[in-house]
């Protein structure tokens, strides 16, 4: 099973990359953007609730005479159900307001959809729910009212820029012929009017920084990226493993995390599936520190990316071999199993054998790895990479398997001068 740590997220309308958001009230144009080329986007990311499961949020009755009123008590479906109905009502306040949407462009072919990577993304949490409904059939009436803490996320910044609390309410004393999602997504269309009515959120702009053509786009015509190699530490690995782990980091995006490791000044490895389709990650160094990392080139198939960040002076790349390695040969794995908290994990093994499955060359070893290593390094007794942790066989023990380095480098055109 491909080693993971799950993203907390669990349905998501509308655009989603990672790696952030009484119809009475007067809608408040946004100032228009500084060019028509440079419109600020935004997407929607999700809901996640405050409320605790089992915590009575309102009731619901019945009929035309709305017998059988009852209390309706939180589930875990909460942030599902409450993630679809702001996603529906954040699309149209955008068209409302004229603002733009990261979304994918429509093709009438097979080609693929090149995503437009959001300046900003709106995820909300949700302090407070109230309700107290009635349906008969589609008709319904009642009221609903919900409190939201609105957070807007920079991916560029990889940071939260602005945060806002705003309620919003709807009440229909008489029958309406709607569906439940559009009903409920009324209050939240009063409460994100709030959020974007804002001066501050209205003074948002595009943020400098490199350019965000998707990564999947570029991968099929990719030209050979020279970097420096780095040199080999003198003494193995043990020695040198203090040295060794300096240079491995933890990458983070959204709630799911994993290894990656410094191959050139700028310029780490990890697993594709450790930075999914984001464009920008969290990289959190040895050092606690954490830097913004864009994904700069990656290959679905083989598995692997390759991260940029600004050059760190007190890290010292590790030295990559693209020799043929020998089983039995001892082996060290270096990563975050499990998360950040156990970031540095230096664990030992040999290296077992040399496989191949659907067409790709796999190393195997039994050096322990974990969820959360993936993406991290496996170096041999000379300080050196030979590859990088991508599998771990599910109800086995000392059954591990790594991508080898060639491999990885020959995917992402990475010559090593």
């Amino acid at each position: 099973m491909i080693l993971r740590l799950a993203a907390a997220v669990a349905a998501l309308a509308g655009s989603l990359s990672l790696p952030v958001a009484a119809l009475a009230a007067e809608i408040s144009a946004f100032d228009p953007p500084a060019s028509a080329s440079a419109p600020v986007r935004f997407e929607f990311a999700r809901i996640k609730a405050s409320i605790a499961i089992g915590e009575k949020v309102g009731y619901t009755a019945a009929g035309m005479f709305c017998m059988g009123r009852h209390e309706v008590r939180a589930t875990n479906r909460l942030d599902e159900i409450n993630t679809a109905q702001a996603a529906f009502a954040f699309k149209s306040e955008l068209a409302a307001q004229g603002l733009a949407q990261a979304a994918p462009e429509v093709s009438a072919f097979d080609a693929p959809a090149a995503k437009v990577e959001a300046d900003y993304r709106v995820g909300g949490v949700l302090q407070a729910l109230s309700f107290d409904e009635c349906t008969s059939g589609t008709d319904r009436k009642g009221s609903v009212n919900v409190t939201v803490k609105w957070e807007v996320f920079a991916p560029k910044l990889q940071k939260v820029v602005f945060t806002k609390v705003t309620s919003g309410s709807v009440t229909a004393d008489s029958w309406e012929s709607v569906t439940g999602r559009d009903f409920e997504s009324r209050a939240y269309t009063a409460a994100l009017r709030q959020l974007m009515s804002d001066p501050d959120f209205r003074a948002l702009r595009p943020i400098d920084g490199p350019s965000a053509t998707p990564v999947a786009a570029a991968t099929a015509a990719l030209a050979p990226l020279h970097v420096k190699s780095a040199p080999a530490l003198a003494g193995g690995s043990q020695v040198n493993a203090a040295a060794l782990r300096q240079a491995v980091v933890t990458v983070m995006h959204d709630n799911s995390s994993g290894s990656g490791f410094y191959i050139a000044d700028g310029y780490l490895l990890t697993d594709r599936h450790v930075v999914g389709t984001t464009h920008y990650v969290k990289v959190k160094l040895a050092s606690g520190r954490v830097v913004v990392g864009e994904v700069v080139r990656d290959d679905v198939r083989r598995d692997v990316a390759l991260i940029k960040t600004e050059t760190i002076n007190d890290i010292k790349p590790l030295h990559v071999s693209m020799a043929e390695p020998s089983v039995g040969e001892d082996v060290f794995a270096i990563g975050s199993p499990l998360g950040q908290e156990l970031a540095g994990t230096f664990t030992r093994g040999v290296l077992s054998g040399q496989r191949q499955n659907n067409g790709l060359d796999y190393l195997q070893s039994d050096v322990a790895i974990n969820p959360g290593n993936s993406g991290g390094p496996l170096l041999n007794g000379s300080s050196t990479v030979i590859g990088l942790a991508v599998l771990l066989a599910d109800k086995a023990h000392g059954l591990a398997f790594f991508i080898p380095i060639r491999d990885a480098a020959n995917s992402l055109q990475l010559v090593f001068d």
